[in-house]
């Protein structure tokens, strides 16, 4: 509790409720009045003040949310990340602090290089992504944060570890999917299990299912009707048509392959990994005209 909350209790409404009890000698009436007048003014005073400190309590979460929010959209995680723990700390139950802190952690952990800290951040966005579903399981937001935290999680590991991981990551993503059909970051990530869960060596899918059970069939197929869909639902965001196209080349459809990438070519850049995403269509297209079709499907097979 904040000094500012025990100096309003201290000074709200109920501290004067109490009757005045003098033990020495009564007041005179005059005296009695002014005694009166000056509780009036405190009780008045203590009131407003009361009003005023709770409501700026209640509205201090969302401020630091709505600060981590602009921070956020301009690519400044690091401030993002600090306002929307802030309004964590001053509402623990505070469903929008903790996916967007859970979010920000895995975009701090994309920017460093692949490293133990690199695997720490995404760890510490499984754990507050947790703490949302479990807040909250029934909004879709909280279940595609510990997804994407998972997914990124999969790209530092290997073997029968990885696919765990990828697996996790395909429960919250599906749990997402219930709750909200229309969520197109939803179908990317299940884009993404199905393709790189139909590259994982049956080595690993075999032992991974000793602990996982079993688990549906994955396809390159069903990988291009889910990131398919994603276009369909967000056809603003890059990497969505990007992983379409890579799809693609692993399907061996060329012309879809050269369509795709050209679209993301032509698309007006708006997030912060665009242009990069951009310069690897162009270098992919590049290998296309090529027929540089090898070099083509090991670079879109990276994680």
């Amino acid at each position: 509790m904040t000094f500012l909350q025990n100096v309003a209790i201290l000074l709200s409404p109920v501290a004067f409720h109490t009757p005045l009890r003098i033990k020495s000698e009564p007041m005179d009436i005059a005296g009695l009045r002014i005694w009166n007048w000056i509780v009036g003014v405190l009780r008045s005073i203590s009131f407003l003040f009361f009003v005023i400190v709770s409501s700026s309590f209640c509205q201090t979460a969302q401020t630091f949310i709505t600060a981590g929010d602009q921070y956020f959209h301009q690519y400044d995680m690091a401030n993002a990340f600090e306002a929307y723990q802030k309004a964590s700390q001053m509402d623990s139950t505070n469903f929008d602090a903790l996916w967007k802190m859970a979010e920000t952690l895995i975009e701090l952990g994309n920017e460093l290089p692949k490293s133990l800290d690199q695997k720490t951040k995404y760890l510490e966005a499984e754990a507050v992504a947790r703490k949302a579903v479990n807040l909250n399981p029934n909004h879709f937001r909280g279940h595609v944060a510990l997804a994407l935290a998972f997914d990124r999680l999969a790209s530092t590991q290997s073997g029968s570890e990885r696919v765990h991981t990828l697996n996790l990551m395909r429960i919250e993503t599906e749990k997402a999917l219930k709750l909200n059909d229309k969520c197109s970051r939803g179908f990317w990530l299940l884009g993404k299990w199905h393709r790189e869960m139909a590259n994982a060596s049956w080595l690993a899918k075999t032992w991974s299912r000793l602990f996982d059970g079993s688990f549906p069939a994955s396809s390159y197929k069903d990988a291009a009707a889910n990131f398919q869909h994603c276009v369909e639902l967000d056809d603003t965001t890059m990497v969505y048509r990007l992983d379409l196209g890579k799809t693609f080349v692993l399907l061996e459809q060329w012309d879809d392959v050269k369509t795709e990438f050209d679209k993301a070519l032509d698309m007006k850049s708006l997030g912060k990994n665009d242009r990069k995403y951009q310069r690897d269509a162009a270098r992919y297209l590049e290998w296309l005209a090529a027929k540089r079709f090898s070099e083509l499907k090991d670079a879109v097979e990276e994680y």
